[in-house]
């Protein structure tokens, strides 16, 4: 009941400030547009302002929430968190034009600990339909 709370407040939020402060107006994509119903360019949301920021986290959160509630019901609970760190020696750095460099995650790294955990999870727990996960990442100081 309380998660359902929590979703109709994002629900909620989403709907008051998912008005996009410096909207795009762009052409209809539809080739075959009827002039009375359909208008001839459109609106869109920048994708860069706090509100469509806001819109997008909101977005994804339910998202999982939903995948979350799935799972409940089919693999009897079976969710799991995780978060995974770098320590200061082996944290990728890419190196910018300047000379400076910047801490990044590598790809390389995240697909080979997750074939492994994807090997384990067969073998060990017998998963067969394999597993489904959303990977984020940040950089906090």
């Amino acid at each position: 009941m309380f998660l359902f709370a929590i979703l109709i407040i994002f629900v909620l939020t989403y709907i008051i400030v998912s008005m996009c402060r410096k909207p795009i107006i762009v052409r209809n994509p539809i080739l075959d547009y009827d002039c009375v119903k359909d208008r001839a360019w459109l609106e869109v949301p920048c994708g860069h302002c706090e509100q469509c920021k806001d819109r997008k986290r909101n977005d994804i959160f339910i998202r999982l929430y939903y995948e979350y509630l799935h799972n409940q019901q089919v693999n009897h609970g079976k969710t799991y968190y995780l978060t995974l760190t770098y320590n200061d020696k082996w944290i990728p750095r890419l190196p910018l034009s300047d000379g400076q460099e910047i801490y990044a995650f590598s790809k390389e790294h995240i697909q080979k600990y997750l074939k492994r955990v994807r090997v384990r999870c067969s073998r060990e727990l017998g998963v067969k339909d394999g597993i489904k996960y959303f990977l984020s990442s940040e950089n906090g100081d």
